[in-house]
């Protein structure tokens, strides 16, 4: 039975797999986008705004620990297609990478003053999350092989028992523990059946640990690991400011107006994300022709669906939002129309980010983000403490403005110095 369905998933033609993949990957990139909104409403509805607002953190914190667990591999992987590193150094990289992932979960849950009750929320969540990371290894196999199809299609499966299961433990028990540890333990199961045969098909040997292999490859990753996580912490830092300074209704009511920004993201990504490895291709072959034409046409995508969203909030977004939730939102229309706005510029600059991973000059991007954390840093908590909720707004506008002006100034220097190297090259 097994051997069938690894069969039906391996056995596609190359004209199908695309589609495939942009299917899948459409419908993996919903459900991981949604996966905090669906438990937010059932939470909000089985267990009270203040319980809310403790999963809001317990979300924030653990979606900045996966960013730290998968420590930026994922483009790298995913465009490696010469191979210059194999499955298994990519894999003593990602179990590096998942201790500092626990280790920063253990200091978040029980090193920042929280009840046990909200420690204990914060970890189990953290621990359920965790399960992204480590599948995001063997998925960037199948990726870096264009069998972004099959990565996909076992995610959406893991991604729906899990939400189901987790649903149903919240809905009997109104325990964020309970309902975010019985799914860890069972999403853990998924990925260990569905992934340990298909993995051999793509990698079959042993996995030797090599430590200049794991020191360069480090080399290549650190500098994207750094963006990522501090990409994560910024988008993170109106819901740090607010748990620091305000509470855990104020967290309830932001994460609700929040939900909608990641949609152009979203959108945007399941577009794009097929299209990794062609887009890599381009770039080292000087198909520059082609590799400008998808990056106009990604960003033309992004203005298109900022407009169109943050339109579709003013008309009915917020009335939709109030529905669903059961919370009065009304007062709040300004502050979520810059929000939608907002979200189109990190979408823009989240965009730049995996253009300049791909065309490997992760190096200066790490550095526009270490002066952006710099920025966070000393204003999110004065901006909270005294603008409130707006001043949360605030933050998230201010920061993604900073890092998508300076990373258009760096993609621009290495096109022009790329294109100048063609034209040196006879070409």
């Amino acid at each position: 039975m097994k051997e069938k369905i690894i069969h039906s998933l391996l056995d596609v033609s190359r004209d199908k797999i695309l589609k495939r993949s942009f299917f899948w990957n459409m419908i993996a990139s919903m459900l991981n986008a949604i996966t905090s909104a669906i438990l937010l409403f059932f939470i909000t509805r089985f267990c009270g705004i203040n319980e809310a607002g403790v999963f809001s953190i317990a979300s924030a914190i653990a979606y900045q620990c996966v960013s730290l667990g998968n420590f930026g591999t994922r483009g790298v992987q995913a465009s490696d297609v010469k191979e210059e590193f194999s499955f298994s150094d990519y894999f003593y990289v990602r179990v590096f990478s998942y201790s500092l992932l626990m280790a920063m979960l253990l200091y978040y849950a029980f090193g920042s003053g929280y009840t046990i009750d909200k420690s204990l929320a914060v970890l189990s969540f953290g621990l359920f999350k965790s399960i992204d990371v480590i599948e995001d290894l063997y998925h960037g196999e199948y990726h870096r092989h264009q069998r972004l199809d099959i990565a996909s299609l076992l995610l959406v499966a893991r991604y729906s028992i899990s939400i189901l299961v987790f649903i149903i433990l919240i809905v009997f028990s109104s325990n964020i523990f309970i309902s975010s540890f019985v799914s860890f333990l069972i999403s853990l199961f998924i990925f260990i059946f569905s992934n340990k045969d298909i993995i051999k098909v793509f990698y079959s040997k042993k996995y030797t640990f090599c430590l200049s292999h794991f020191k360069n490859l480090l080399f290549i990753v650190v500098p994207v690991a750094i963006t990522t996580f501090i990409r994560m912490y910024m988008t993170n830092a109106p819901k740090y400011a607010i748990d620091n300074c305000l509470g855990d209704v104020d967290q309830a009511y932001f994460n609700v107006l929040f939900m909608p920004v990641f949609i152009i993201t979203l959108i945007s990504d399941i577009i794009f994300r097929p299209y990794i490895p062609k887009f890599s291709s381009d770039w080292y072959n000087f198909q520059l022709k082609s590799f400008t034409k998808m990056l106009y046409r990604q960003l033309f995508i992004i203005l298109l669906l900022t407009i169109i969203i943050t339109l579709g909030g003013y008309l009915l977004g917020l009335r939709l939002l109030e529905l669903i939730y059961g919370m009065e939102l009304h007062r709040y229309m300004v502050p979520f129309l810059l929000l939608l706005i907002g979200g189109g510029i990190n979408t823009y600059s989240a965009y730049m980010t995996i253009v300049i991973t791909v065309i490997r000059a992760q190096k200066n991007m790490a550095l526009v983000y270490v002066l952006d954390f710099a920025i966070c840093l000393l204003i999110m908590n004065p901006l909270v403490e005294s603008f409130s909720i707006n001043g949360a707004v605030f933050i998230f506008i201010v920061l993604n403005l900073v890092s998508s002006v300076l990373s258009t100034g760096i993609f621009v220097k290495e096109y022009l110095n790329h294109k100048k190297e063609l034209k040196l090259n006879g070409n």
